[in-house]
């Protein structure tokens, strides 16, 4: 390794740790809430707590009749909070509603392993 490298790589080093200390602290300062209901969430990494989740995940296979579609999946019903999500999203800008669909999006294809399937088809 040249002395470029070496101290391209320390200086990387570096940020990691202190992106990963500031992280820390800022997770305890300021713990993440819940996009819907504003309760705390024990993981930073979801943006949605247990019971707001559970709320609006409701994953289901449907059969299409018409082609060339055969199925489609359905991650939620249209109504109460996925319906308020959207309405929020469509009418009122609230761009952080991206987050919370992303969320449940990640939440569905952790759930239903099958959707992988059907998604790299």
């Amino acid at each position: 390794m040249t002395k470029w490298t070496v101290r391209h790589a320390l200086k990387l080093i570096l940020q990691m740790m202190f992106k990963t200390f500031f992280s820390a602290i800022a997770d305890f300062l300021f713990p993440s809430k819940c996009l819907i209901c504003k309760k705390y969430v024990e993981d930073g990494n979801n943006l949605l707590c247990g019971e707001c989740a559970n709320r609006v995940l409701f994953v289901k296979c449907i059969p299409f009749v018409k082609k060339p579609i055969k199925t489609a999946w359905r991650i939620s019903k249209y109504r109460d909070l996925t319906r308020d999500i959207i309405i929020d999203l469509k009418f009122n800008k609230k761009l952080n509603r991206l987050q919370v669909i992303n969320t449940i999006l990640d939440m569905t294809i952790k759930k239903e392993p099958k959707l992988i399937e059907f998604l790299k088809k």
